[in-house]
């Protein structure tokens, strides 16, 4: 009862006239019942979950050009998408070896993979494998 409950609380969120009503559809579609959940157990309450989906959607919003331009990454390293294991989990391949920059610039190439890892979940999937090289 107080996943569906909250569930509902934060999807009226994005409702025309509530508090991300205002963000684009590229903001909202990421705002799922699916995260929602995810979020819910990962905080506890309906309060602290509803905050980091208002974060989540206006960080996602403010972030759109680079989002929808996955391909325009100077080369900082090696990580990526690299399939799915038996239980169909994204695998995301890291080698520290041929990061070439700081982790601070790479840090927008390693969210991109992360969103490509999740676009590429079939459902009921929520994590993913990470396979991190550390030679």
């Amino acid at each position: 009862m107080f996943f569906s409950a909250g569930v509902h609380q934060m999807m009226a969120l994005l409702e025309p006239g509530q508090a991300l009503g205002h963000l684009s559809d590229f903001a909202k579609e990421y705002g799922t019942e699916a995260f929602c959940k995810r979020l819910l157990r990962k905080n506890g309450s309906v309060k602290k979950a509803s905050e980091k989906f208002k974060q989540a959607l206006a960080w996602r919003q403010a972030h759109k050009e680079v989002l929808t331009s996955r391909s325009s990454f100077a080369l900082d390293g090696d990580e990526r998408v690299i399939g799915s294991d038996l239980q169909r989990r994204p695998v995301v391949y890291m080698c520290m070896k041929n990061q070439i920059l700081p982790g601070a610039p790479c840090l927008i190439k390693k969210v991109v993979t992360m969103l490509q890892a999740i676009d590429s979940m079939p459902g009921g999937v929520e994590k993913t494998v990470h396979i991190w090289d550390l030679h």
